[in-house]
C-alpha cells in the first residue's frame, strides 16, 4: 500500500530541483560557494546535490522512511528522528542526546535544518559529505550501534524496502543506497525565508527596530560577522572558544595539537529554535550565549592553547537584548514533515487480502482480512459518523479488543460507542480490529503468525487510512482500551510516539513485569521479548519522546487500582505528563460506564 510521503509544497519545490540538468547543478553549486564568502546574503531556496547522487523523488521518499525507522539501530528503538525531531527544529532540545542503551552522548545534536548547504559535517568536521555523515551515527557504538552488514540483511528481508530500493537505485538494499537516500531526504530540509532574508531582499520593515540595532552590533562592534557569515551565517571553520577542555574536538580528525578543543562554527539559521547551544549543550538560552561572549569567555587555556577569540569586555550589557532580537529574526519556516508508516516487517502487502465492507446487525461496516501476520482470518469493524459523505478527514479512535477473534465475554466496545453516540458527538471514525490470538499488541520473537503489532501497524492502520477520509497525522490516531488492551494502547503509543497521538486506558495491568499472567506468555514468548513492550521500561525510555502534552490517559479501575496508583506515582516522580482519574470502581467490561469519560478525555486532552 503506497502512500504519499511528502507535503505538496515540498513536492513542487523538489520537482523543479530534480529536473535540473547536470550543468545547472554545477552552476548552482558555484553560486553557493561564491555566496559563502559574502558577509550577509539570503539563504538559497535549493540545496545543490553532488553528481554522484542527484536528488530524485524516489530517493527522497526512501530516505524519509529510513530517517524515521528505528530498525536502523541495533535494538530497534532509535531512529535518526530520535535526535533530529521535526517538531523540535530537527534537533532534540536536549543538552546532549541519549544513545544506545540510554547512554548520554558526549556532544549536542545539531539541527539538520539547511544541513545540505554545509561543506563538512559533525562538530569536528570528520565527514566531508552528507552521504558520509549519514552512516556515522548508525555505526557508532555510542549512538545507534548498528552493524551495517546486519542492517543490510534486515532491510533485504522487508519486501517494501526491497521494492523501494529497486525503484530508487535499481539494486537491493545496501549501505551505499542507505547513505544516498538519507542524504537526499536531508537536502530537502530547507527553511523558508526569515525576517532577516526579507530584509536583505529589500523589505526594510521586516526587522523590528531592536533587531536592526542588533544587526548593526552583529556586523560592527561585536565582530560576530567575522565567523557567522554567508548564507548559513557560518564560515564552516573551527575555533577554540574555551567552552570546555575535555573534548579534543577537531584534533581527533587532524591529529594536530593546535586543533585541540576546536569545533565548527554552527549555523545561526533558526538559532532561536535549536537550543541548548555549544558542542556540549552547556548554554541553555540565547541570552546565555551572548553573555558568554560578552563576559564569560576565558582568557587562557591549557598548554598554551588559548581561545581563538577574546571576550567583548568593552561592550555594554545594555545592548545584549538587541543582539538576541536580531538572532531571533533568523528563523524561517521549518519544513512540516509527518512521520510515515513504515514498510512491513514480514511479507509484502500483496499477501494481505481485505474484503469490501458488509454491514452487520449493529450497522457496523465489516471487512474480512487474510494476513500473513495472523494465524487465521480476522476482521475490522468501522463505525462512521453520519456526515462522513462530506469527505472531511476525521480522527480515528482504535477501539482495541481484550479478547481473541469475535469473543464478547467482556462486552463489545464498538456497541458501547454507538450506544452513547460518541461517533456523532466527536465527528470521529471508530475502528475495532480483531486478532487471531489473545491480543497483547506484540510480535512473537519466532512465530510469524503471531505478529500483532505488525498486523495492526502494517495492515489495519494503512487500510483504514486508504479506505476512509481520515487524518493521517499523529493526532488523528487515538487508542482506547481496557485490561490487556489498555496496556496495549499505552505500549503502542510509547513504542510509536510519532504514529499515535493519545492513548486512554481503563483498568489495565500497567505494572506487569513478566509474561505469563492473563494469557500473555504465548504472545510474548520470552522475557527478553516482553521487555521490549513492558510499560515501565517504555515510560523510562520514551519520557523525552512523548513531549510535554498529556498524551497518556489512565481513568478509573475495576480490578487494577493498585497498579494504576503505582504507575501514576511513578510518572509523577519522573514528571511525565498524563491524565489520571481514580475511580469509581466498576465491573471489568466495556459496558460498565467508563467509556464515555475515556473518549471525552481522548479528545479534550489534545491541547493539554
Amino acid at each position: 500500500m503506497h502512500r504519499p510521503l511528502l507535503a505538496a509544497p515540498l513536492i513542487v519545490a523538489l520537482t523543479s530541483f530534480v529536473a535540473m540538468t547536470a550543468i545547472a547543478q554545477e552552476k548552482l553549486t558555484r553560486r553557493f560557494e561564491k555566496a559563502a564568502n559574502n558577509p550577509l546574503v539570503p539563504l538559497p531556496k535549493i540545496v545543490p546535490a553532488p553528481a554522484v547522487n542527484p536528488t530524485t523523488l524516489k530517493k527522497v521518499e526512501l530516505g524519509k522512511l529510513l530517517f524515521f525507522d528505528p530498525r536502523l539501530s541495533a535494538d530497534n528503538t532509535i531512529s535518526c528522528a530520535t535526535c533530529h525531531d521535526p517538531r523540535k527544529a530537527f534537533g532534540d532540545a536536549m543538552p546532549r542526546s541519549k544513545g544506545a542503551g540510554g547512554k548520554t552522548l558526549a556532544r549536542n545534536s545539531p539541527t539538520l535544518l539547511n544541513v545540505g548547504f554545509h561543506s563538512s559535517f559533525f562538530w569536528d568536521g570528520r565527514a566531508a559529505s552528507l552521504e558520509e555523515q549519514a552512516l556515522g551515527p548508525i555505526q557508532s557504538a555510542d549512538e545507534m550501534n548498528q552493524d551495517l552488514r546486519q542492517l543490510e540483511q534486515e532491510l533485504n528481508a522487508i519486501p517494501g524496502y526491497v521494492e523501494r530500493f529497486q525503484d530508487a537505485f535499481q539494486q537491493n538494499p545496501n549501505r551505499h543506497g542507505i547513505a544516498k537516500a538519507l542524504a537526499s531526504f536531508q537536502r530537502t530540509l530547507v527553511t523558508g525565508p526569515s525576517a532577516f532574508d526579507r530584509f536583505l531582499m529589500g523589505d526594510k520593515d521586516a526587522l523590528s527596530s531592536e533587531a536592526k540595532q542588533g544587526l548593526e552590533i552583529f556586523r560592527g562592534e561585536s565582530g560576530c560577522v567575522r565567523c557567522h557569515k554567508g548564507p548559513l551565517l557560518s564560515d564552516g571553520k573551527y575555533y577554540r572558544l574555551g567552552v570546555a577542555y575535555r573534548d579534543q574536538g577537531r584534533a581527533k580528525v587532524t591529529g594536530k595539537k593546535e586543533d585541540r578543543f576546536r569545533f565548527r562554527t554552527p549555523s545561526l539559521r533558526n538559532v532561536a529554535e535549536t537550543g541548548p547551544y555549544m558542542h556540549d549543550g552547556s548554554l541553555k538560552t540565547l541570552d546565555d550565549v551572548v553573555m558568554f561572549y560578552y563576559r564569560s569567555l576565558p582568557v587562557i587555556g591549557p598548554e598554551g592553547l588559548d581561545p581563538d577569540t577574546e571576550v567583548l569586555a568593552g561592550q555594554s550589557y545594555s545592548e545584549m537584548h538587541l543582539l538576541v532580537a536580531f538572532l531571533k529574526s533568523l528563523s524561517g519556516k521549518v519544513p512540516e514533515i509527518a512521520p510515515p508508516l513504515l514498510p512491513s516487517i514480514l511479507e509484502s502487502e500483496r499477501d494481505t487480502s481485505i474484503s469490501p465492507a458488509t454491514q452487520d446487525d449493529n450497522g457496523f461496516l465489516v471487512h474480512t482480512i487474510e494476513s500473513p501476520y495472523q494465524a487465521q482470518q480476522t476482521t475490522v469493524k468501522v463505525l462512521l459518523p453520519k456526515d462522513i459523505e462530506n469527505g472531511i478527514p476525521r480522527a480515528v479512535v482504535y477501539v482495541l479488543p481484550v479478547e481473541a477473534s469475535d469473543q464478547t465475554r467482556y462486552g463489545d466496545g464498538l456497541v458501547e460507542i454507538k450506544k452513547h453516540h460518541l461517533h456523532q458527538k466527536h465527528g470521529a471514525i471508530f475502528v475495532a480490529p480483531t486478532f487471531a490470538d489473545l491480543p497483547w499488541y506484540a510480535d512473537h520473537p519466532t512465530d510469524s503468525k503471531i505478529r500483532q503489532e505488525s498486523y495492526f501497524l502494517n495492515v489495519v492502520v494503512p487500510f483504514i487510512e486508504k479506505t476512509y477520509p481520515t487524518l493521517t497525522n499523529r493526532d488523528g490516531r487515538l487508542l482506547l482500551g481496557f485490561s490487556k488492551s489498555g496496556w496495549g494502547a499505552w505500549s503502542l503509543l510509547l513504542r510509536h510516539p510519532d504514529t499515535f497521538g493519545r492513548a486512554a486506558a481503563w483498568d489495565a495491568p500497567m505494572m506487569m513485569d513478566q509474561p505469563g499472567k492473563y494469557g500473555s506468555g504465548p504472545i510474548f514468548g520470552t522475557q527478553v521479548n516482553f521487555e521490549k513492550y513492558q510499560i515501565s521500561r517504555l515510560l523510562e525510555a520514551s519520557a523525552a519522546k512523548i513531549g510535554t502534552r498529556q498524551r497518556l490517559i489512565l481513568t478509573g479501575f475495576g480490578s487494577f487500582r493498585r497498579e494504576h496508583e503505582q504507575v501514576h506515582g511513578w510518572m509523577q516522580g519522573h514528571k511525565i505528563p498524563h491524565e489520571y482519574r481514580d475511580g469509581p470502581q466498576r465491573k471489568h467490561d466495556w459496558h460498565s460506564g467508563w467509556v464515555v469519560e475515556a473518549v471525552e478525555l481522548l479528545f479534550n486532552s489534545v491541547n493539554k
